[in-house]
């Protein structure tokens, strides 16, 4: 749950989505694991492949392009 960790993780995987995918960020928003935020909102969301569908309950939605 390291900024690198959750990085790697997302720069491996998330050019595997299909257009129309979803990908699903667990424990977003949760003060135990503030890399997982911080990436997600200073990279993740200004990536112009996905488009965020919201975020509810430790969990964030993106739905690729």
């Amino acid at each position: 749950h390291s900024y690198a960790g959750v990085k790697r993780d997302y720069d491996n995987y998330s050019p595997l989505l299909s257009s129309g995918g979803y990908l699903i960020i667990d424990d977003y928003g949760v003060r135990e694991w503030p890399d997982i935020t911080r990436f997600v909102d200073s990279e993740v969301t200004s990536d112009e492949r996905f488009a965020v569908v919201g975020a509810e309950s430790r969990t964030m939605v993106l739905r690729r392009h």
